[in-house]
């Protein structure tokens, strides 16, 4: 604030006056996991690069699959994948595409402290167009540091690996990929 005679006079800072720091905002970082010779389970990712994710693990392979895995149990993150139609996939029933949730943790007793869920489809013929992912916190562990996780996608082109990072619990992380139409042999 300027006073009449132009010099600058300062208000004290108390809560009300000072600024708020903006809080970290969620980050997801495309990743290309350390190469090894023998998948890694539950961490979402194609460890050897052959383009499966998590296989041998007992984690069903499909055509489009994606997976979000965390280590932390007090986190509950939760996965929704939307087809081109803009259906999305739910623990109840499958989309008309065949996009269906088969694992949905820690809702599941079945986690074995490997918390992860996975949306995959079902049949082999699948929608060309723009899918979406969006994972969202539940629930976040009161440590005062970032909780990170892993996802992963699988299409019939690519399979790509992604770091998250989460800072409090209403953020959310949206990510569009698009899968090409299948071609037809000539």
């Amino acid at each position: 604030m300027l006073s009449a005679a132009g010099a600058c006079h300062r208000q004290p800072r108390t809560a009300e006056t000072e600024p708020h720091k903006p809080r970290e905002r969620a980050q997801i970082t495309q990743v290309q996991p350390p190469l090894t010779t023998i998948e890694q389970c539950a961490n979402a990712w194609d460890d050897n690069e052959n383009g499966l994710i998590d296989e041998g693990c007992g984690v069903k392979q499909a055509q489009i699959q994606v997976l979000v895995a965390w280590d932390d149990d007090d986190l509950d993150l939760d996965l929704l994948v939307s087809d081109p139609k803009g259906e999305v996939a739910t623990p109840n029933a499958p989309t008309a595409s065949g996009l269906a949730v088969l694992r949905d943790c820690p809702s599941e007793d079945t986690c074995d402290s490997k918390p992860y869920e996975m949306v995959y489809l079902e049949e082999d013929e699948y929608l060309a167009g723009r899918y979406r992912v969006r994972v969202l916190v539940q629930k976040l562990p009161e440590t005062g540091r970032p909780v990170i996780a892993r996802l992963g996608i699988r299409t019939p082109e690519y399979t790509r690996a992604y770091r998250l990072a989460f800072y409090d619990s209403t953020q959310i992380i949206d990510l569009d990929f698009v899968v090409a139409a299948l071609r037809q042999s000539e």
